[in-house]
């Protein structure tokens, strides 16, 4: 007796084409993510980033740079003072203006080493005035400009010890940027910073 072979009705052939197309979508997407989970081969290792404290630039300037920086900042900071100085860095640190002695408008040129202190602060240590014919102690200048400018309270004149101080620690901005000095090389026309974002949690 021989086997009556069934045909599929026209049912079972969408039945069995939409099933075959599942399968198919499922082994793709299997396969997909089974790729997708292998290691690609001579990849390079990332290292995981640090997203607690702060976020660290660093920004490196020339002298001619810093000097514009420096001139805005110190103009807008001194504003309406008796005494007119400017802060500029060549070979040496310099601040150079004009005070009144006697009555007399005087030109002073007042020189410095600058030292990066290990907190970032930076130190300048006088060396040299020059103000004409005159000999002025240079504890005396220095305690003329603390007296007469109104710089704020993170720019530190000592006329004892002949040095002023940028207390980059102590300096506050309203979004709570901070700066730390990491090298200064006038030789080499080169100053570097670290300029610290503070990272939202």
């Amino acid at each position: 007796m021989e086997e009556k072979r069934i045909q599929p009705t026209g049912q079972n052939k969408w039945k069995i084409a939409f099933i075959t197309l599942c399968c198919i979508i499922i082994g793709f997407i299997g396969a997909f993510l089974y790729m997708g989970h292998q290691p690609l081969d001579n990849a390079p290792q990332l290292e995981t980033v640090d997203t607690t404290g702060d976020a660290k630039v660093q920004l490196s300037l020339t002298k001619e740079q810093t000097n514009k920086i420096i001139s805005y900042y110190l103009n807008k900071m001194t504003e309406g003072d008796k005494i007119k100085f400017r802060f500029l860095l060549d070979q040496q640190a310099l601040i150079t203006g004009k005070f009144k002695f006697l009555g007399t408008p005087m030109n002073f040129y007042l020189y410095f080493d600058p030292i990066v202190l290990e907190n970032g602060d930076i130190k300048l240590k006088a060396t040299t005035l020059s103000l004409g014919k005159l000999k002025l102690p240079i504890k005396m200048l220095l305690n003329y400009i603390e007296r007469e400018s109104s710089l704020p309270k993170w720019i530190q004149i000592d006329g004892d010890k002949k040095q002023v101080l940028i207390l980059f620690s102590k300096m506050k901005t309203e979004n709570g940027v901070s700066i730390k000095a990491k090298d200064i090389d006038l030789s080499n026309d080169s100053m570097t910073f670290d300029i610290y974002l503070p990272i939202e949690e």
